[in-house]
């Protein structure tokens, strides 16, 4: 009799183990969509950015062809011609802000990510070589 208990607390303890370690595993699961769904968000906010970027470079492309013309009438547009390299420059320094702020927020992003899956992984590894050596 005395065995068959030993058996059954041990059989008891091990479904205690499974039961929080699927606990963890279905933690870690929404923790890793949840990270999906930040990346996605980010990759979103990227793409917008990366959309706005187009538009700005269209813009500049347009306003330095419309600077070239201008350029060559200068004799006659002179105030056209300031005010298109004026603009020309605003877009290029919108431009630059937009291109930094988008590598900014995918760098960032990129980070938190391995942060998060980095010490998740880590520490499931850790739980998994803790049970082996109970085995």
């Amino acid at each position: 009799a005395g065995r068959g208990e030993n058996s059954d607390k041990e059989n008891d303890k091990l479904r205690t183990e499974v039961k929080s370690l699927s606990i963890v595993a279905v933690q870690s699961r929404d923790k890793a969509k949840n990270k999906e769904r930040e990346a996605e968000v980010w990759r979103e906010k990227a793409e917008r950015m990366e959309k706005e970027g187009k538009k700005v470079k269209d813009a500049l492309c347009a306003a330095e062809k419309s600077l070239t013309e201008v350029s060559c009438k200068l004799a006659m547009a002179e105030g056209r011609s300031e005010e298109a390299q004026k603009q020309a420059e605003e877009w290029r320094d919108e431009l630059k802000g937009i291109e930094a702020s988008r590598k900014k927020n995918l760098e960032e992003g990129e980070r938190k990510i391995r942060e998060e899956f980095g010490g998740e992984i880590k520490r499931l590894k850790e739980e998994r070589d803790a049970i082996k050596k109970r085995e």
